[in-house]
C-alpha cells in the first residue's frame, strides 16, 4: 500500500520529488597550473577543459592558472595551503613533482 502511493506521488510530482540542481552549477573550478604560459603542458591542461565541460554535471567555468616557479612546487604548496578544500582547485604539474616526494626531497 505504502508502495502504491510513493508511486503516485511519483508520477504526479517528478519535478519535486526527482529533481536536484548539479552540484558544480554556477561554480569556477580552477585548474592551478606549474609553469610557464604558452608550453606543452599547459596546452595539455587546456586540453582538458572541453572533456572536462562535457563529463561535469552544471556546466562550471573552468580556468587555467599558471603558476611558474621552482617546477610547480609553488603550484602544489599554494593548492596545499592557500586554496580551499572544497574540490574546485586541480593542480597540474610535471611528473618529477611527484618522484621527488618518493625520493625524499625537501619542500
Amino acid at each position: 500500500m505504502i508502495m502504491i502511493a510513493f508511486g503516485i506521488v511519483a508520477v504526479l510530482v517528478p519535478g519535486k520529488v526527482f529533481s536536484q540542481t548539479p552540484c558544480f552549477q554556477g561554480k569556477t573550478i580552477t585548474i592551478l597550473r606549474g609553469g610557464e604560459p604558452g608550453g606543452s603542458g599547459d596546452m595539455q591542461a587546456r586540453a582538458l577543459i572541453p572533456l572536462m565541460k562535457k563529463y561535469i554535471p552544471g556546466n562550471p567555468t573552468i580556468v587555467i592558472e599558471n603558476m611558474p616557479g621552482a617546477a610547480g612546487m609553488k603550484a602544489v604548496n599554494h593548492a596545499f595551503s592557500t586554496a580551499k578544500p572544497d574540490g574546485l582547485t586541480i593542480t597540474a604539474v610535471g611528473s618529477g613533482l611527484a618522484s621527488g616526494a618518493i625520493l625524499g626531497l625537501p619542500g
